[in-house]
């Protein structure tokens, strides 16, 4: 057991105990079958006891520790990084409004706040508590706010790996050194579902423009990358693909054929039998794909 009160001259009051296989470096589950971790924290030994009661027969939860004051709520949220935290309003030392003010903005876990007074509640969801409970307790109130608080803290989660996987994404899309700057793209990255997968630029036979993002048609399948057409454009190989219209690159080697449509522009048949089209302020850019194919 994690010993809190032997690291001051004067150590907090109250009973705080943390389960021997808890690490400092533990980090919060990611969503792939891992326990949800909470702390209680209340200075009624009652209340603990029987939020633990109620949580104990969950195969999906571990509680990772509880103590009895503010005070060594600060000390176990910032070593024991749980997941969620039941946390009462009227303690010693730290009240529970101020055991949030002094946690660590970059790692507050989810919170329920617990106690016998009704008025406290304005103030809790000011600081978008997950919920506001008041003693005593339904256990089905508290299976309730499992739920909930979990799917909140799986959303967080896919957030915080959507935003890794976008840096990632930047970071291969727009590499600095000149030497690679003017080498075309071999490979595309593309983000789906929390994964990062490459596409050959030789299997790309169209790409499509949307605001700030854009598509690759490879066959029958469609890939959605975050990227501004110019920037995609300036990354291939001129030779190989060509702006036809401003939401519109072809593959030169999938066009089958070019039809004539009005004013300079062309209908463009593909191997697949996909029609685009050319505007006419991209003429010169056709012109070169009649050169190319004659």
């Amino acid at each position: 057991m994690k010993d809190y009160q032997n690291r001051t001259a004067e150590p907090p009051a109250g009973n705080l105990v943390l389960p021997q296989n808890y690490s400092k470096n533990h980090s919060a589950g990611n969503g792939r079958g891992e326990k949800l971790r909470i702390a209680i924290v209340d200075d009624e030994a009652l209340a603990r006891r029987a939020l633990k009661r109620a949580m104990e027969r969950r195969s999906d939860i571990e509680i990772v520790g509880e103590c009895s004051n503010g005070s060594e709520a600060v000390m176990m949220i910032e070593e024991s990084h749980p997941d969620l935290i039941f946390l009462d309003v009227e303690m010693p030392q730290l009240n529970g409004f101020e055991v949030v003010e002094r946690m660590n903005p970059h790692d507050v876990p989810q919170i329920v706040f617990v106690t016998a007074h009704e008025q406290y509640a304005l103030d809790a969801f000011k600081v978008h508590a997950v919920d506001f409970l008041v003693k005593p307790i339904r256990e089905e109130k508290i299976d309730d706010v499992l739920r909930r608080a979990s799917r909140m803290i799986e959303q967080t989660r896919i957030k915080e790996m959507d935003l890794r996987l976008h840096s990632i994404l930047q970071i291969l899309g727009t590499r600095e050194s000149s030497e690679l700057r003017h080498e075309p793209l071999e490979r595309i990255p593309v983000k789906n579902k929390g994964r990062i997968y490459f596409v050959e630029t030789s299997s790309v036979d169209w790409i499509q423009a949307d605001g700030n993002y854009i598509t690759l048609h490879t066959g029958f399948s469609k890939h959605l990358i975050r990227m501004k057409m110019n920037c995609m454009e300036e990354r291939l190989d001129p030779k190989i693909f060509l702006r036809i219209h401003r939401s519109t690159i072809v593959n030169i080697h999938s066009i089958k054929e070019l039809r004539p449509y009005f004013s300079g522009a062309y209908t463009i048949l593909l191997q697949d039998d996909t029609k685009i089209y050319s505007s006419r302020g991209h003429r010169k850019q056709v012109e070169h794909i009649l050169n190319y194919l004659t």
